[in-house]
């Protein structure tokens, strides 16, 4: 994305990205953090190591615990890798 139109945009509110470890390598926290870290000012990456692509159906006791760690607001962003 950088270079395409500009620079590439930075995200200034707390974002929270949670990660399936057994996921494709690029989906893993290494890869993610690599991607987003650049970009997100507040990033906090949130790897569940015995879940793969879809951790909220693999593992959802723990994908709420990680949900509940950040205080979701309309600024909020939660992803799932």
């Amino acid at each position: 994305y950088a270079g395409a139109h500009g620079p590439a945009p930075h995200i200034d509110v707390p974002t929270l990205i949670i990660t399936g470890e057994c996921d494709a390598e690029p989906m893993r926290s290494s890869a993610v953090n690599a991607a987003f870290g650049p970009l997100c000012t507040q990033l906090q990456l949130a790897p569940i190591a015995d879940s793969g692509h879809y951790p909220m159906q693999e593992t959802p006791p723990l994908f709420t615990a990680h949900q509940s760690t950040v205080g979701v607001t309309g600024s909020t962003r939660i992803s799932v890798m």
